[in-house]
């Protein structure tokens, strides 16, 4: 039930056309969930996240808290994966930045993993525009 966020650049920056920013959200399949356009590339990748209506939608339990699962009496709930652009929280999982052992290793590797599937939809979205 992961999702994966993702905040890329669309575009060539040129004199003729300008870079614009897609913040997207992807589940475990590389089904978007999500998808919001239209800021400028200069922005930073957390600052256009803090500004979206997604972000506000999970701050006030509209998104992410319809998802909760009960798996043989363990609440489990779904996160967004994000990299280290994006500030960890209660519904943000990242990376460690500095491993300090073979458990925060394998998460990282597990969560880079994840992190392809939004990579890969990505890939198609851009594909689809050539």
């Amino acid at each position: 039930g992961n999702l994966s966020c993702l905040v890329t650049r669309i575009g060539v920056i040129t004199k003729q056309y300008t870079a614009i920013l897609i913040l997207a959200c992807v589940d475990a399949r590389g089904i978007f969930t999500y998808v919001s356009a239209g800021s400028p590339g200069s922005s930073g990748d957390a600052a256009v996240y803090n500004q979206s209506r997604l972000a506000k939608k999970i701050q006030k339990r509209r998104w992410l808290g319809k998802s909760v699962k009960n798996i043989a009496g363990n609440i489990i709930k779904p996160y967004l994966i994000g990299d280290s652009a994006f500030a960890l929280s209660s519904t943000m999982v990242k990376c460690y930045d500095h491993e300090q052992g073979p458990a925060q290793a394998n998460f990282n590797g597990r969560l880079v993993c994840t992190r392809r599937v939004v990579e890969q939809a990505s890939g198609r979205l851009k594909g689809s525009f050539r």
